[in-house]
């Protein structure tokens, strides 16, 4: 989607849902995991299961020189899915 503020703003957001083999999945939310840790903010919640995978929130925001990009990550491993997310906002002078 995307939508004009004005003349000067834009905002542009995409979303994607993805399904992951289990074995996939583990080695996907690893990496995030990692790439959060290094770039950004990462949420790990708690699972009632003793041995399970926790669910995982990531959310990686990019200074641009006229503007701002984040990329949020969403995973729910009762189902072996990931929400992606990202926004891009653009300014000019």
């Amino acid at each position: 989607a995307r939508h004009e503020l004005g003349d000067r703003v834009q905002y542009q957001v995409s979303m994607q849902l993805e399904q992951l083999p289990p074995e996939q999945f583990q080695h996907v939310q690893e990496d995030l995991a990692l790439e959060g840790a290094r770039k950004g903010l990462v949420y790990q919640c708690r699972t009632p299961h003793r041995f399970g995978i926790s669910p995982l929130s990531v959310v990686i925001a990019t200074a641009l020189p006229a503007g701002l990009s984040t990329a949020a990550y969403h995973t729910f491993p009762d189902e072996w899915t990931i929400i992606k997310t990202q926004s891009l906002i653009e300014w000019s002078e």
